[in-house]
């Protein structure tokens, strides 16, 4: 979009995998304005080609529910990770891939965890929905904030694709449809805008 005015128009705003380079500063802007003052729900994706680390310094930045973890390092790459619930609270609606609780838990043991994995820490006053865990090393996997009238989801990993191995979309297409659902404010609406690398 081309002003604010229609920026504000939308729900949702998908941005994953993208250099902050492909903003310009008025977009950047309004994106923040956007989640913060208009309510709209943001989904950042951190991935290995164009990270998070791009838009530090930028009004994108301050929206993230996430910050660069004290390691010293940006990523993990493995093949032994796998996806849990953080402990004592399960999954929220967002991540019901099936209403039975214990049928639910057997798909997400299934699913393969990602083989790269941004490592971040989760801010203060955020929900971790979904970490990583390669040996004794848990990360924030999927981390929801609330930044003024909207909401923020950030992904760790870019790697949901895999999850259609043998089963095609069920469980990938419902992964997505219920995230989106779960940042954008009612009424839901089938507009959104996705940059994607």
């Amino acid at each position: 979009p081309a002003t604010r005015d229609l920026w504000f128009q939308y729900q949702l705003v998908i941005i994953g995998d993208v250099s902050a380079a492909a903003f310009g500063d008025n977009e950047l802007l309004w994106l923040n304005q956007f989640v913060r003052f208009n309510g709209g729900g943001m989904i950042f994706i951190d991935g290995r080609m164009e990270s998070y680390g791009t838009f530090r310094g930028t009004p994108i930045e301050g929206l993230l529910p996430v910050k660069p973890a004290v390691l010293g390092l940006s990523e993990l790459r493995s093949t032994g990770t796998r996806l849990r619930f953080p402990k004592n609270l399960g999954a929220c609606d967002s991540l019901k891939l099936d209403d039975d609780p214990v049928v639910n838990l057997r798909i997400w043991n299934d699913l393969p965890g990602p083989r790269w994995v941004a490592i971040t820490e989760a801010l203060p006053a955020t929900e971790t929905l979904l970490e990583v865990v390669d040996g004794e090393t848990v990360l924030p996997g999927l981390v929801r904030g609330r930044p003024g009238a909207g909401r923020v989801l950030y992904s760790a990993f870019d790697e949901s694709w895999r999850w259609r191995l043998n089963v095609g979309d069920i469980h990938h297409q419902q992964y997505w449809n219920q995230l989106a659902k779960g940042i954008m404010e009612p009424p839901f609406s089938v507009q959104a805008v996705s940059y994607t690398h």
